[in-house]
């Protein structure tokens, strides 16, 4: 993949400043940046794939959807469970979808930015090595919004994982029901827990498979210390999801 975006020179160098060259020591992964046009733009992706064959998810994809920080720091902080993840066979690919606008603040953007990151998707689905029928998509605040709309109308995707977030359909309108993962601070001051659980509300009235897991904090954006912990609860549940045969 040809880097060649300023956003992504800034990921290649997010990814060096968060200590890629000790992870890929640890764990050998192959991790690549490069891009996929989407609405007249390039859209920056880290891809991180196995370091080898065989491993447990092989074949599984995940589309890791940043927040409203920006891929920039958002990289920075999911470094080690992105490489973690890949570790254990799955393929993630990691897009920069607000795409020339990095910090996303420029207005009437909202339909520029679903579209790339379900573009993200179907280029995840094209990638060697990845069943187009196993992706999962996991994403955070800003990102978790998108995952879980993406999820329930054009991305075939086979489990989706919601970090400090929630959805904005009603049940009539939910054309898809991959089992769904809630995460959710109980004092989250951005999203507030009734937001979540009003998704909630809404997903199991479709018939949806919901499950919830509230951590005990008073934060939106997780401390670096329970970010590990929160890759390794979604891990669970699309390992459960997404593995072969499933």
């Amino acid at each position: 993949m040809d880097l060649t975006r300023r956003t992504g020179l800034g990921l290649l160098a997010a990814l060096i400043a968060a200590g890629a060259t000790s992870a890929w020591a640890q764990a050998a992964p192959r991790i690549a940046t490069g891009t996929y046009p989407s609405g007249g733009e390039d859209i920056t992706v880290v891809l991180f794939s196995p370091p080898t064959e065989g491993l447990p998810m092989a074949g599984a994809g995940i589309l890791l959807l940043h927040g409203g920080g920006g891929a920039a720091l958002e990289i920075r902080r999911w470094l080690e469970d992105a490489t973690r993840l890949a570790a254990r066979g799955y393929t993630v690919a990691f897009p920069a979808w607000f795409g020339d606008d990095p910090e996303g603040r420029r207005q009437g953007r909202g339909a520029f930015q679903r579209q790339a990151a379900l573009d993200g998707f179907n280029w995840l689905a094209a990638q060697p090595g990845v069943d187009p029928d196993r992706i999962g998509i996991l994403g955070f605040s800003r990102g978790g919004f998108m995952a879980c709309e993406l999820a329930v109308s054009d991305a075939p995707a086979k489990a989706v994982v919601a970090i400090a977030a929630g959805g904005r359909r009603e049940v009539a309108e939910i054309l898809r029901k991959p089992p769904t993962l809630l995460i959710m601070a109980d004092g989250d001051p951005v999203v507030e827990p009734g937001v979540t659980r009003n998704w909630e509300r809404t997903l199991r009235r479709a018939g949806v498979h919901v499950e919830v897991e509230v951590l005990d904090s008073d934060h939106h954006v997780p401390e670096p210390a329970e970010w590990r912990g929160i890759f390794d609860r979604a891990h669970y549940f699309l390992r459960d999801q997404l593995r072969a045969g499933a």
